[in-house]
């Protein structure tokens, strides 16, 4: 055990030591880290762990998440032929309204309507929930058209 000396003063030692002692305490705690922007990357997404698959596809909204309903986002995307399942083995995803089930935190839906066309990248993670996250997502033009079939009734 080492011994201190010190000549000052009862108030400045109490001082010292408990500026010693927390020094060593770890700080992390301190200090929010701020999340990888977009994508992501290095594979953990608000608090996630590494995703099984990122995609990037673009759909038009068809409704918008409702807290109150809990109500996802519902999004009806083109195909992505290169959808891999939970099997690991390519299956592609025909066009369909999906649900997306969270948001990253730092995506706004402001001024993002029904009927909007939008480009999206999300990630999925098939042990874990939410099993989908979008990522990134942008209103599009438009007079963008995207290869999806019309609902019944027009579109």
């Amino acid at each position: 055990m080492a011994v201190i000396r010190y000549s000052g003063c009862v108030c400045c030692m109490v001082g010292a030591a408990l500026v010693a002692m927390l020094s060593v305490l770890p700080l992390s705690g301190c200090r929010r880290e701020p999340e990888p922007a977009g994508g992501r990357a290095g594979g953990t997404s608000a608090g996630l762990g590494p995703a099984d698959q990122k995609y990037t596809t673009r759909a038009l909204v068809v409704a918008l998440p409702d807290a109150g309903s809990r109500q996802p986002l519902m999004l009806h995307h083109e195909e992505i032929p290169e959808f891999v399942g939970k099997s690991g083995e390519i299956i592609g995803m025909k066009e369909m309204v999906m649900p997306f089930e969270q948001i990253a935190p730092d995506i706004s839906l402001d001024g993002v309507l029904p009927g909007d066309k939008i480009g999206l990248d999300f990630e999925v993670r098939w042990k874990q929930r939410p099993r989908t996250l979008v990522t990134r997502l942008e209103k599009l033009d438009p007079a963008t058209v995207l290869h999806i079939a019309p609902k019944s009734g027009g579109e």
